[in-house]
């Protein structure tokens, strides 16, 4: 791991209130960084505009294509930065440990005040958990799951060096947590064809003996 200075806490986040942006740490890096605020307002701005002419249906699926490129971009970034601060054991993401680079994206996910996750192998694929996603509290809030779907599915799929798909498995309306099921693409469809035959988030776990990660 490359060696940080860490920033005293009084200077882990500056905001401007003036021109409504903020810079925050750069869990990666430990400096300051320039980071936007998609905040419940600009969500649901985002959410009109595209569902103003588009049916529900069609508007998951541009934010899952959102949730793509966002996550392809904080690969590229990531690997950016690394290239920007070179140490002799890290070169690229992918050597990071998994614990580490799950630190990493919970350091990310808080100072975005998106919750955290976690993600655990199963058989078949991995089930990622986002724990008190804060999100999940605002009105409408499940039309922003598709976001994040996209989101793991690009991250992973830049990570792997191949195509990843991911689908929300959590469906009732619950606000501390919500499931998602990383695979590849025909393992995706699977649980996708399971899910409109009525199965529930606990009978598809049953049925790839992944019961163990509810």
């Amino acid at each position: 791991m490359p060696t940080k200075t860490e920033v005293p806490p009084q200077d882990r986040v500056k905001a401007n209130f003036v021109s409504g942006d903020i810079h925050m740490v750069d869990p990666f890096t430990q400096t300051l960084i320039r980071s936007g605020l998609a905040d419940q307002y600009f969500l649901s701005a985002m959410y009109m505009a595209l569902s103003e002419s588009s049916k529900k249906d069609a508007v998951e699926g541009q934010l899952a294509s959102i949730g793509n490129a966002w996550g392809k971009e904080f690969y590229l970034q990531l690997n950016n930065r690394i290239q920007e601060n070179p140490s002799d054991n890290i070169h690229k993401p992918q050597d990071y440990l998994k614990d580490e680079f799950v630190e990493h994206l919970n350091s990310y996910f808080s100072y975005s005040g998106l919750g955290q996750f976690r993600i655990t192998e199963g058989h078949k694929f991995y089930v990622i958990s986002m724990n008190n996603p804060a999100i999940l509290y605002i009105e409408k809030s499940a039309i922003y799951i598709p976001l994040f779907a996209g989101f793991f599915s690009g991250l992973f799929s830049s990570v792997a060096a191949k195509e990843l798909d991911c689908i929300p498995l959590t469906t009732a309306n619950r606000q501390d947590q919500i499931h998602f099921a990383l695979s590849i693409p025909a393992v995706i469809n699977e649980i996708r064809t399971l899910q409109k035959s009525g199965k529930s988030e606990a009978d598809i776990l049953n049925q790839y003996n992944n019961q163990h990660l509810q």
